[in-house]
């Protein structure tokens, strides 16, 4: 199940470089033409974010968290709807991505007999993952982060509306931290009139993606049974994933699950 997302940015986590489909906050950032210096868009012809890809909704994106990928799930970041996870009996079944320092079995649980990522585990490992980069294992988010002395530390070079230094916050523990796109305003300015401000999964970070009239709108790949239109809702012109139905939706070797139900 594809959606896409922005931001993608250079100083919040680094994205996983072994999930080819997408590229989170700020791995392999790309020269935007349609961005003007001043992070505005240079035309109005409602140019899609640089997102370097869809992010699969099988993982429920955080941006401060750079683990969610494939088919992993971080322990904070938990959508209230059901989700396509990779099933497991142990932490090793979780682990495809070789043997880069952030992805071994215990960056893993096995919880409910499907995949969680549990995300970084100490500045060592996101050291090795990305030499000479000087990010921070955040214990927060599970993500390797970019450290920082105030908010426009964690700025790209290529800003946008919607990562600003007003779109950041620099903790006390010195590292990045993504709060999302503020308003409307800010997506339109970046991407296009098209462009709506909002949190399709409920993650609590708002970001930018294409408004909705029905919820067929929403769908970004109709051959995905978990992400044709009776898995949206279109709400106020936004998209909001209700879920999975079942098993047989996320195809094999996944499993259909709300986290949050006990």
């Amino acid at each position: 199940m594809i959606i896409q997302f922005s931001p993608k940015r250079s100083h919040a986590p680094i994205a996983l470089m072994a999930f080819a489909a997408m590229c989170l906050v700020g791995c392999m950032e790309k020269d935007n033409p349609n961005i003007a210096d001043n992070g505005a868009k240079k035309d109005d012809s409602d140019t899609a974010p640089d997102t370097s890809g869809p992010l699969v909704v099988d993982t429920f994106y955080n941006p401060n968290n750079q683990g969610n990928s494939g088919d992993n799930l971080h322990l904070l970041d938990r959508p209230d709807v059901a989700i396509c996870l990779r099933a497991c009996e142990t932490p090793t079944d979780c682990v495809d991505r070789g043997n880069d320092a952030i992805h071994q079995a215990g960056n893993y649980l096995c919880t409910q007999q499907v995949c969680v990522y549990k995300g970084c585990n100490s500045n060592a490992e996101c050291e090795e993952f990305q030499p000479g980069m000087d990010y921070k294992c955040d214990a927060k988010s599970g993500g390797c982060v970019s450290s920082c002395l105030s908010a426009s530390d964690c700025v790209s070079e290529w800003v946008t509306a919607d990562a600003d230094d007003n779109n950041y916050t620099c903790g006390a523990d010195r590292v990045c931290t993504y709060k999302g796109c503020l308003n409307d305003t800010e997506c339109q300015i970046a991407y296009g009139s098209r462009y709506l401000c909002m949190d399709p999964l409920n993650t609590g970070i708002p970001v930018c993606q294409l408004g909705c009239f029905a919820p067929a709108d929403c769908v970004r790949d109709v051959n995905v049974a978990s992400e044709d239109a009776d898995n949206w809702e279109c709400i106020d012109e936004r998209c909001y994933y209700s879920g999975c139905k079942n098993d047989e939706e996320c195809g094999p070797g996944m499993r259909c699950i709300n986290l949050n139900d006990k």
